[in-house]
């Protein structure tokens, strides 16, 4: 799986930072510039960096995003499952009373 995070394109180059699902299951994020500025500070045509995260950390992270994207929010049970419905994420519901 792959999707692009950011991308910008000047006259002078691309910058553009994607996030990955790689082979061995670890989630990358990587920034890439292709620029005169990269030219200028790195002395090639491009420099690119990454963030790595492997699948054991997966669920801290996921835990971490919720947490951040949804604390704070009354209407957080369905924007929670309007959030797995727009991504093709199976939610299981449920309540009681």
């Amino acid at each position: 799986m792959k999707a692009v995070l950011y991308q910008q394109e000047t006259g002078q180059g691309e910058t553009k930072v994607s996030l990955s699902l790689l082979e061995d299951g670890v989630m990358q994020i990587r920034y890439e510039d292709r620029s005169e500025l990269a030219r200028n500070l790195y002395g090639d045509s491009s420099y690119e960096s990454w963030a790595a995260v492997s699948p054991d950390q997966f669920q801290k992270l996921l835990f971490a995003l919720l947490f951040e994207k949804f604390t704070g929010r009354a209407d957080v049970l369905s924007a929670f499952r309007d959030f797995c419905v727009t991504h093709g994420v199976t939610c299981r519901n449920g309540g009681w009373s």
